[in-house]
């Protein structure tokens, strides 16, 4: 039994920047998240989604998060060293338009992102950089200046049918008079070829309205998610 009428498909798909293609994106440390050291700068994860829905598709940049799992973080860093012009820029095809961002709920600290002119240019896409303006708090053991403030952005546009989104990431922060930057992806976030919620379960039934209609037709919700 579906909860919603309008809600009767929900998949969400996990993976890193550098793996194979999935729905959507996410922004993350160089390092993977196993290990128990990240290269210097702004480290954390920042995930980022693309959901599909009826003639609609919609981009999310999501960093919340408890420490030290989630959120964002400066390193090396001592407790006197407070970072500044931390910033993070995602790039999008411009062939989706000039993308319009909204703050979210739990969003703190973080500017909503706009188009960055002055961001390093990849041929073909727009960067949005959002900037950081909290306040940190000090993690001795692990030498990190943490941010109390985290993003969360989206943006919809209009599209008859779920596209296929590619998407780089590029942070950057000043520590101790030193700025650290790192640049990740490709990452490609797939369309989704499912066709009807009772195939995808195994059960063996199709409906008529599935054999003849696609999921963004019917009201079905797309979704998945990846990190970078």
């Amino acid at each position: 039994m579906n909860p919603s009428p309008r809600l009767t498909r929900r998949a969400l798909v996990t993976g890193a920047l550098w793996a194979a293609p999935t729905a959507a994106v996410s922004i993350a440390a160089p390092a993977l998240a196993a290990s128990t050291t990240s290269a210097p700068g702004l480290n954390g994860w920042v995930q980022v989604r693309s959901s599909c829905g009826f003639r609609s598709q919609t981009l999310e940049i999501d960093g919340r998060g408890t420490y030290p799992a989630r959120g964002l973080w400066a390193e090396p860093a001592s407790s006197s060293q407070r970072p500044t012009n931390a910033r993070i820029t995602v790039y999008f095809p411009a062939s989706l338009g000039t993308l319009r961002w909204s703050a979210a709920t739990g969003s703190s600290g973080w500017s909503v992102p706009e188009v960055d002119a002055a961001a390093p240019a990849i041929s073909g896409y727009l960067a949005y950089t959002t900037r950081y303006t909290g306040d940190w708090t000090y993690d001795a053991v692990n030498r990190r200046q943490v941010a109390m403030g985290q993003p969360h952005f989206t943006t919809t546009f209009s599209t008859r049918s779920c596209v296929s989104v590619t998407a780089y990431a590029l942070r950057s922060v000043q520590i101790g008079g030193t700025t650290y930057e790192f640049r990740r992806g490709p990452v490609t976030l797939a369309s989704s070829s499912f066709r009807s919620s009772t195939a995808e379960r195994g059960t063996g039934a199709q409906s008529d309205a599935s054999s003849t209609a696609s999921p963004q037709e019917q009201g079905v919700l797309e979704e998945s998610s990846a990190r970078v």
